[in-house]
């Protein structure tokens, strides 16, 4: 009866009799269900993340010395209280709103900061150092910040490589970012990831039409945008960063040097900056260039660093840990993307403007680098540097590979303008004696036309020092090397120059072609229309790596 009682007068209360009987309803429902017993087939699905984690210590009590050791290495003056204890007043202000905006009008543009005495921080310090050495295996690799072997600039350069595919995607399957933003529950009785609609956006790829975009916003309620914005402080860009898109970084900058003048500087420094005219908006010439200004104060200078060197090092950090961290997620893209095995060959210079800028750093990191032979699988005899900085297959005259040869040549005057070109089959040659015998063929053809000064550009320096270099009888191609010294004694100027193969891509045009020619020998009074465009690249001073 007395239950009854209570059920009539508190059964739709918040009370202490409404809990226990809700939790007993639940109870029976589930076990009738189940035929009288519990089912613990559930245990199944939670996943045992410290396998293998030995994590004892986490029940043991510290030793003095690792609390000695956690409170030295706290910052001074960061908690209140030298032992922890914190007065009753003073209860208030263990929350600390921090505005976001200049002039916060809603609880949304305060980002609240809770203040930790020492005794929470010494505990929290002592767990967090603990499972240090075990974040890297329980935390998901998409999560990069604030675990040892990993940094912040991987989700960066993956993002902004993604964002660049997107720009430039083609085809009738498009894609999608959803860049979600997620509201504080310090406001709510539930704590709980509650998207931000007002501050969620999508990002949609160049292939995806409008009424799908309308479409897709109007299901998930966010709305479309052209810019992620910031990620981490990094704007994203589907195209290379100007300057407008970085005016953020530089309003910063200029609001922390506000009062630098008036509070850093001497009188005497105050008026030699009103003297020099210096003003942001109307800049003067510098009576000293940068080159000086970041040079050591020994030598005369400021001993200030260098942004563009400072870069250029910074990539050549990204190339070390692109090639030794290839487990991690952001390696893992980007060596699937362009095909990266190791370091021994170049890196292409076609790609995203992050990816152009990595490049740039490669040749200052494989200048650097040196590596230890192990199991030999990826070892290059001929073609590593052993000595030096060239390969062995330059420092000898052999073994090469002999293969059908074809050789082309061409002539221009001082302006770079077409006068006349060859193109001649050599047969089956090695690399050395090819070559020599297209020199040799450029000589004659020089000859044979009366031209009387020449200045050669040639793509092997072995070749370039057998001619200008003194006779070797016992050479194998001494009496090649012979003909071509006669050639040049015909001519009043002959100057050969040795050139890399990026530089000489209009002859490796020449020469393909004649791999189509029946003819042994074929002059071109005209420039080929298959080569036009390299002739023009050539003229304008590009280089493009030979394949």
């Amino acid at each position: 009866m007395k239950s009854r009682t209570d059920w009539i007068v508190d059964g739709d209360r918040n009370t202490r009799f409404l809990h226990p009987s809700i939790l007993r309803t639940s109870s029976l429902i589930f076990s009738s269900s189940h035929g009288h017993s519990y089912c613990d087939s559930f245990l199944d699905l939670i996943l045992d993340l410290h396998d293998g984690i030995n994590l004892d210590w986490l029940g043991g009590i510290p030793s003095e010395a690792e609390i000695l050791k956690v409170v030295q290495s706290m910052k001074p003056f960061k908690a209140l209280g030298p032992d922890g204890c914190l007065l009753e007043k003073w209860n208030e202000c263990l929350l600390v709103l921090i505005p976001k905006v200049k002039s916060p009008e809603t609880i949304q543009q305060l980002c609240p900061i809770g203040l930790c005495n020492t005794l929470y921080k010494v505990i929290s310090k002592i767990l967090g150092l603990g499972i240090k050495p075990w974040m890297d295996h329980l935390i998901s690799p998409c999560q990069s910040s604030f675990i040892p072997g990993r940094q912040g600039t991987d989700n960066i350069l993956i993002l902004q490589e993604l964002v660049y595919s997107f720009g430039k995607k083609t085809g009738k399957i498009g894609d999608m970012v959803v860049k979600l933003d997620l509201e504080k529950a310090y406001d709510k009785l539930k704590s709980g990831e509650q998207v931000n609609a007002a501050k969620s956006r999508i990002f949609f790829s160049k292939n995806i039409d409008q009424d799908t975009r309308n479409s897709l916003c109007s299901i998930l309620s966010y709305a479309e945008t052209d810019s992620l914005g910031t990620y981490l402080g990094v704007p994203i860009s589907p195209k290379k960063l100007t300057k407008s898109k970085c005016q953020f970084l530089i309003d910063k900058v200029r609001a922390k040097l506000t009062g630098w003048k008036s509070k850093f500087l001497s009188f005497a420094g105050c008026v030699t900056l009103a003297f020099s005219g210096f003003d942001v908006e109307h800049r003067t010439i510098h009576l000293v260039n940068w080159h000086t200004v970041t040079q050591p104060k020994a030598m005369g200078g400021l001993d200030l660093k260098s942004s563009k060197e400072a870069n250029l090092i910074a990539m050549c950090k990204i190339n070390w840990r692109l090639f030794t961290k290839k487990d991690k997620l952001w390696c893992d893209m980007f060596c699937k993307k362009y095909r990266i095995s190791d370091y021994h060959n170049a890196l292409s210079q076609f790609g995203s403007p992050i990816w152009k800028s990595i490049s740039e750093g490669f040749d200052l990191f494989k200048a650097g680098v040196k590596w230890i032979p192990h199991n030999g699988q990826n070892v290059k005899f001929w073609t590593d540097c052993w000595i030096g900085d060239h390969p062995l297959s330059l420092l000898f005259f052999g073994p090469h590979l002999t293969k059908h040869a074809t050789a082309g040549g061409l002539f221009c005057d001082s302006k770079g303008n077409w006068v006349m070109g060859f193109v001649s089959q050599i047969g089956i040659s090695n690399s050395l004696a090819a070559e020599l015998w297209a020199l040799r063929d450029d000589l004659h053809f020089a000859v044979a036309n009366c031209f009387t000064h020449l200045k050669t550009e040639y793509n092997s320096s072995i070749a370039s020092q057998l001619i200008s270099g003194a006779p070797s009888p016992k050479h194998s191609l001494s009496s090649l090397v012979m003909d071509c010294r006669e050639l040049t004694q015909q001519l009043l100027y002959i100057d050969i120059n040795h050139i890399v193969h990026q530089s000489n891509m209009v002859v490796d045009a020449m020469a393909r072609l004649g791999h189509d020619l029946l003819q042994d020998f074929f002059i071109f009074s005209h420039c080929p229309y298959a080569i036009k465009l390299f002739c023009i690249l050539d003229i304008m001073g590009f280089e493009f790596p030979r394949h």
